[in-house]
């Protein structure tokens, strides 16, 4: 009758250390928490409180001329954001500053509550009350950041977190009781510089990302591209809504007539429409449990000429959606969502996938996809994404026939060819960088399980 129930069972005593707020659910007595929490206590540990100060940060009031990013809850994968889509603040009196070395844990947000990061950048940068922040630790911050990642640190901050699916929470006072393994200084070391050499590469990966834009925008000449200061655009009739059914002043601004022209004089500008053999927006997924679906990829797995494969959950395929079936070489573009829309990638993988409603398949006939989620991504795609998104701040609009209405530039094969080569590289170094990433929390883990010269030895094997 209990086949397939988990029970654990604990004293009184048992139950009511680190349990200050006498939970009672099911998720605080898991049995792979007991398991976790028996292996650390076998070795030299601690507790998050006595290790480091726990803080959070200050939800500041945004502004468009401020200076200081903000990095939030959902972006603690920070690292791989261009800094120009972070928000950002201007007043003093609103910012928590970051300091280096702070770690990092998303404490709201469905998909995003407990990824970890630890801030290691230079200039100043600000977070907000929905992030925790652990300061001055006395264990060393990369390692404790991949500690925290491993599925052990995952484990225990699972047990912390409240709510249900709609809204959960992980109250900065909940994880002060957090076992913390203390291994050895030397240990430690490895693996910090094993983390700063992934963030390395992944610094040397957006460089070189940036020198594929570039050579696109020297090519068109665009870099000193001063766009027209009139603050009217004088249109006919004829040439207003007669062509467009817009009468918002805001589609008819001068600067886009002024990037439109400067496309037409090569000679190359065309429709984007007539480069696709498909430009279609996802549905609203069918999730399932079952290993034969596929995953499904929403508008926060589309960054910049990348795609975030992580955190991916389960669709089944419609009957009616074959040609909403993700494919290798796919250039996927997001179509809502401040911050967001816009954004566009390619998929490289050899797996089919699944888009959301939020997201938008290009298929290309005689464009190369990564040339072309380059020139998206540019300033070409993002003043033309300007011009045509509808609605207002709070449910913004890019539709795939507004898509297929933006002008591009169709470059030289060998043009085409060199910006693909440049995002490969860079796309290379990126990969290098996660598996370096994953080797040191791997390590971590088997330091827990089975020891530190066992880690060490993987390490070597691994690096």
């Amino acid at each position: 009758m209990l086949k397939g129930l988990e029970v654990s069972v604990l004293n009184y005593s048992e139950y009511r250390a680190t349990n200050e707020f006498l939970r009672l659910d099911s998720e605080y007595f898991l049995k792979k928490v007991l398991y976790y929490e028996k292996k650390i206590i076998e070795k030299k540990f601690d507790t998050l409180e006595n290790i480091c100060k726990i803080t959070s940060g200050k939800t500041p009031t945004y502004d468009i001329d401020g200076t200081v990013p903000v990095i939030r809850s959902g972006e603690l994968n920070y690292k791989w954001l261009d800094e120009d889509s972070l928000l950002k603040v201007r007043s003093e009196k609103d910012i928590f500053y970051l300091k280096s070395n702070d770690v990092m844990i998303s404490s709201i947000g469905f998909g995003s509550i407990g990824k970890v990061d630890v801030f290691f950048r230079k200039g100043k940068y600000a977070t907000v009350s929905e992030v925790t922040v652990l300061r001055n630790t006395i264990v060393n911050p990369y390692f404790l950041a991949q500690y925290l990642s491993t599925t052990i640190g995952q484990t225990f901050i699972n047990k912390y977190i409240t709510g249900a699916t709609g809204q959960l929470h992980l109250n900065k006072g909940s994880i002060k009781n957090i076992l913390v393994p203390i291994f050895s200084e030397t240990f430690q070391k490895v693996i910090e510089k094993i983390v700063v050499k992934g963030f390395e590469n992944i610094e040397d990966s957006k460089i070189i990302y940036k020198q594929a834009e570039i050579i696109l925008l020297e090519e068109l000449k665009l870099q000193n591209l001063l766009y027209n200061s009139r603050a009217v655009n004088v249109k006919s009739f004829k040439e207003s809504f007669w062509e467009t059914g817009r009468l918002d002043a805001e589609y008819y601004q001068p600067k886009y007539d002024d990037l439109e022209k400067h496309i037409f004089k090569t000679g190359q500008a065309t429709k984007l429409r007539s480069h696709l053999i498909i430009n279609k927006r996802g549905t609203q997924p069918v999730y399932t449990d079952s290993p034969l679906g596929l995953p499904v990829l929403n508008s926060k797995h589309i960054r910049e000429n990348r795609i975030d494969y992580s955190d991916n959950r389960l669709g089944m395929v419609q009957d009616k959606a074959a040609e909403l079936i993700i494919r290798k070489n796919d250039v996927l573009i997001n179509g809502t969502g401040v911050g967001t829309i816009g954004r566009s990638a390619v998929y490289m993988r050899n797996e089919l996938a699944l888009p959301d409603n939020h997201v938008t398949i290009l298929r290309t006939k005689d464009l190369d996809p990564v040339f072309l989620s380059v020139q998206l991504n540019s300033i070409i795609g993002k003043l033309q994404v300007e011009k045509y998104f509808k609605g207002s701040s709070g449910q913004i609009e890019l539709y795939p026939a507004d898509i297929d209405e933006f002008i591009i530039w169709k470059a030289p094969p060998e043009i085409q060819s060199q910006i693909r080569e440049t995002i490969e590289e860079s796309e290379k170094l990126r990969l290098e960088s996660e598996k370096l990433l994953k080797t040191a929390k791997n390590a971590v883990e088997i330091a827990i399980e089975e020891g530190e010269e066992d880690a060490m030895d993987y390490i070597k094997l691994n690096t």
